[in-house]
C-alpha cells in the first residue's frame, strides 16, 4: 500500500471515528445534554493530503463558538 493510500485511509477512519462518536444533539462517547448544540470540524495539513507526514486537526465548539475544552477524541 503507498502512502497516499493510506493517508486517505487514515483520514476517512478518523473523520467517521468522530461522526460516530458524535451525534447531531452535540453528545460525545454517548453522554447527551438535551440543551447542547455544538460543532465539529476536521482539517489536515496539508490541505489536501500529500504523500508524507500529515497532522489531522479536531476542532470541537459549542453553541456560541468557544472551542470546548473536555472534549475527548
Amino acid at each position: 500500500m503507498n502512502t497516499k493510500t493510506f493517508l486517505v485511509i487514515l483520514a476517512i477512519l478518523v473523520g467517521t471515528t468522530a461522526i460516530l462518536a458524535y451525534d447531531s444533539k452535540g453528545s460525545v462517547n454517548g453522554l447527551s445534554d438535551a440543551n447542547s448544540d455544538s460543532d465539529i470540524s476536521l482539517t489536515t495539513n496539508p490541505d489536501p493530503l500529500q504523500p508524507g507526514p500529515a497532522t489531522f486537526f479536531i476542532e470541537v465548539k459549542d453553541k456560541s463558538g468557544k472551542p470546548v475544552d473536555t472534549a475527548q477524541v
